[in-house]
């Protein structure tokens, strides 16, 4: 069975029975999943509201995005996340585009959404950046992937802090 097909309660609890070995590339494409379903939800919801076409535009692509991202993560987390190391970095830098998108059109709600997608995002990224370190015996192989892992981290990062600074911001300015 496929960690993805489990409720939450049971992937928890094979998680800490230790039946299931889980690597870094799993759970951080579970990060992944979850925050790619987040900006779906998001984008869905205050598309049924939007009347602005250019911020329809945003969230239809936004949404789009997501629901691809969605769908490659969680169909591939077992396999894939660990053939290309890379895969949930990339994936996880994507995600982070399609909400930061969704936040700019967003209400306060969404920016808040987008928060938590963020810090979903970044922890996918920081799995994935773990994953490909603790590669180092291999140098030769390796080399490629810390070259544009780091890339990928850096930018990430900086991409996840400016959403969850925006949603910060709009929630301590309503609030």
């Amino acid at each position: 069975m496929k960690l993805i097909d489990l409720k939450i309660s049971e992937y928890l609890d094979i998680l800490l029975s230790g039946a299931f070995m889980a690597d870094g590339s799993s759970v951080s494409g579970l990060a992944g999943a979850q925050a790619s379903a987040l900006v779906y939800m998001t984008a869905d919801r205050m598309l049924k509201g939007e009347t602005e076409r250019e911020r329809r535009a945003a969230l239809e692509e936004a949404k789009k995005t997501a629901e691809s991202l969605y769908m490659e993560i969680a169909g591939s987390i077992e396999e894939e996340a660990g053939k290309n190391r890379l895969y949930i970095m990339e994936a996880a830098l994507k995600g982070l585009k399609a909400a930061e998108a969704v936040s700019r059109a967003g209400d306060l709600r969404g920016k808040a959404d987008m928060g938590t997608a963020a810090a979903n995002f970044e922890a996918a990224l920081r799995g994935g950046w773990m994953d490909i370190l603790r590669l180092r015996k291999d140098e030769e192989k390796i080399k490629n992937y810390i070259l544009r892992g780091e890339k990928l981290f850096s930018e990430g990062r900086k991409t996840a802090e400016a959403i969850y600074k925006e949603a910060e911001k709009a929630l301590k300015k309503e609030g």
